[in-house]
């Protein structure tokens, strides 16, 4: 095993102990339910989405209540770029627990990158809310901005194309 790996596990593990998880060991349906919700952000954190992806789901079912592996397993067709999909999944995690602002989040830039913008707004918004500062306040807000203000750059709005680094959809940033 490389040495970066074995951070990245031990780093993940540390999260999940300061977060007030149980030990491996726990019985019951909690306790299996957070042992595949480790292995899930074990194998999220490699990029084996769609293993990941069944760890969430296994989570899903031994702890419905689980919004953090709804919202993951959304995570993981996000990162496939499978976005209506994910929605389905940060729409159960919002269910869940509607204070948290990163399926907000994701959700509003899958809508956004479906061409379904008018329908992001309202979670962009949200997220704004939840955030108050921070990267996905600030990201939020700059593509509520980039969907609410007008064109303000002259090269713009003569139908010009200025030199810029923005996503083929529009993005105002890469997410």
């Amino acid at each position: 095993m490389r040495v970066g790996g074995l951070i990245k596990k031990i780093v993940c593990l540390l999260f999940l102990t300061i977060m007030g998880i149980h030990p491996i060991w726990a019985a019951g349906n909690l306790g299996k339910s957070e042992i595949a919700f480790s292995k899930g952000l074990l194998l999220f954190n490699d990029g084996k989405l769609d293993q990941a992806r069944e760890q969430f789901l296994k989570t899903m079912s031994l702890n419905p209540e689980n919004a953090s592996a709804s919202y993951f397993a959304g995570m993981t067709y996000f990162q496939k770029e499978e976005y209506s999909k994910a929605i389905t999944y940060f729409d159960q995690s919002i269910a869940k627990d509607s204070q948290v602002s990163e399926p907000h989040f994701y959700k509003a830039v899958s809508l956004y990158r479906l061409g379904r913008r008018e329908n992001s707004l309202p979670e962009f918004e949200k997220t704004e809310s939840l955030s108050h500062s921070g990267a996905l306040y600030d990201l939020a807000k700059s593509y509520r901005r980039s969907m609410t203000q007008p064109v303000a750059n002259a090269d713009e709005a003569s139908g010009q194309s200025a030199p810029n680094k923005e996503e083929k959809d529009g993005s105002p940033m890469e997410v």
